[in-house]
């Protein structure tokens, strides 16, 4: 359901002459056609369409900040984000972004959340990418949960399309919403369980 408010509309209206068979004129009338759009105007871009809103992946170099940083630099270790511009770091890497307005796809965080990718405007999106950082910040792990997973879950989660991958430690697949343990194989000793993931965010 959509909001009355969130719907754009533009009329146009005609004006149209009416003539008998002689071709002379007997009245002269309007005909109006309303276009509408579920979505609500952004300002710079009539329709909210925006192909990229700006956005790309960023990476490069650590920061040398200790002993740690130049060793995992030295084995080609590098940070990502999704941010506007170049990425700004020694050896740096820019992977294009664009949105998918897609109408099975939703924001899956921030204040648009549950708003359709069709209909989400760029500050929704940025916000929904901010949210995802600072929600992952809190249990920062340098394998499973660092800056490779909390980009690969903001293009899952924000409307994106990207072509980056994530390197190896950003874990085993970092858009997993939901795992359970299954029977993956019977031995004769018994059953063999391994976690396996049931459920994932959007591909990106």
């Amino acid at each position: 359901m959509v909001a009355e408010d969130d719907i754009k509309k533009v009329v146009i209206t005609y004006t149209v002459d009416f003539y008998d068979y002689a071709g002379n004129e007997i009245d002269t009338g309007t005909v109006s056609v309303t276009l509408t759009t579920e979505c609500p105007e952004e300002p710079g871009d009539t329709w909210g369409l925006k192909v990229n809103c700006g956005l790309s992946v960023r990476c490069g170099k650590l920061e040398e900040n200790d002993l740690i940083a130049k060793w995992l630099n030295k084995l080609g270790f590098r940070h990502c984000d999704i941010g506007k511009g170049r990425s700004g770091r020694n050896d740096g890497a820019n992977y294009d972004i664009t949105i998918d307005r897609s109408s099975s796809r939703t924001v899956q965080n921030g204040k648009a959340i549950g708003t359709s990718c069709k209909c989400a405007k760029c500050n929704d999106i940025e916000d929904c990418v901010a949210k995802e950082y600072i929600q992952g910040m809190k249990n920062y792990s340098a394998y499973g949960n660092n800056c490779h997973t909390f980009t690969a879950k903001g293009l899952s989660k924000c409307c994106m399309k990207s072509n980056w991958r994530p390197a190896f430690h950003a874990g085993p697949d970092p858009t997993c919403t939901k795992w359970e343990m299954k029977i993956v194989r019977i031995e004769p000793w018994g059953p063999i369980y391994e976690l396996v993931c049931v459920e994932h965010s959007p591909a990106y």
